[in-house]
């Protein structure tokens, strides 16, 4: 009869042991939790007299990316002996060339290739008057479009994937842009844009062709926390429908931020950007 109540204390003891050192092994976690609970309350009430936000609060706190780079653009100078492999490039060797301050001007056969001097940048022109066009032909499908400037600038050698693709339409005129991405984060500053019209024709091009020396790396603070850091200065309400994460250029560097968009009362539209990093 005795040893029943021996075995149950025994028991008893084994359990709050085991429940001892759980407890020790979570204490260091409780701080941080405490802390975590206090930034989120201190979030929540900082910004939604000022903002409206119309996103689910689970996409806000996501943070599949721990970490970004910030970047300084190489520039580079470029002299007239160096024309060489850009008109080579758009078959322009027999161009006339025409300096200015800024850039160099090459003209061809209807062409126009404008080379920076010191901005590693380029820009490519061809006069609609000099295209031919078949006016029963039907427009080209966004799908052709993004195949013809998928091998125009594989033909010219001048963008290298991994890039974002977005296309639109208006007035006859296609507008696609290709986006770089920097590790997993597009390069939102320096885009490449192709200009076609609806018969397939490149009207005009524009390329950066930056390298990129990266100087840190910080951790990314979420979009939740974000929203604290948008301008509080206004007194309507703004909505906020969205945001993305992008490196944008500011002060002189490229650094990651939050974009966020909406819309005011009046239903103009909203954007404001926020650096993405914790400690930068």
């Amino acid at each position: 009869m005795r040893r029943f109540p021996n075995f149950f204390y025994y028991f008893a003891g084994t359990i709050c042991l085991a429940f001892s050192v759980f407890l020790i092994f979570n204490m260091s976690s409780y701080p941080e939790r405490l802390a975590n609970n206090m930034v989120y309350h201190r979030i929540d009430t900082s910004y939604r007299s000022f903002y409206d936000v119309n996103i689910p609060p689970y996409t806000l706190n996501q943070d599949a990316l721990r970490q970004a780079g910030v970047y300084l653009p190489i520039y580079s100078i470029t002299y007239e002996e160096d024309l060489g492999e850009f008109l080579s490039s758009f078959s322009m060797e027999h161009a006339t060339i025409t300096p200015s301050e800024d850039y160099f001007v090459a003209k061809y056969d209807g062409r126009l290739l404008r080379v920076y001097k010191n901005l590693d940048l380029i820009e490519f022109e061809q006069s609609p008057s000099s295209l031919s066009t078949d006016p029963f032909k039907p427009p080209i499908t966004n799908n052709q479009a993004l195949d013809i400037a998928n091998h125009f600038i594989v033909a010219h050698s001048f963008l290298q994937q991994p890039f974002s693709t977005h296309i639109s339409r208006e007035a006859g005129i296609i507008n696609i842009t290709f986006t770089p991405l920097l590790g997993k984060i597009e390069n939102q500053a320096f885009p490449t844009t192709i200009t076609l019209d609806e018969a397939g024709n490149v009207l005009h091009f524009r390329h950066f062709y930056f390298e990129y020396e990266e100087l840190a790396r910080g951790d990314i603070i979420t979009a939740h926390m974000a929203l604290s850091y948008l301008p509080q200065d206004h007194i309507e309400q703004i909505t906020i429908t969205g945001y993305h994460l992008a490196y944008v250029f500011e002060e002189s560097i490229l650094q990651p931020a939050y974009i966020f968009k909406g819309h005011y009362p009046d239903g103009s539209p909203f954007e404001s950007q926020v650096s993405a990093l914790r400690f930068y």
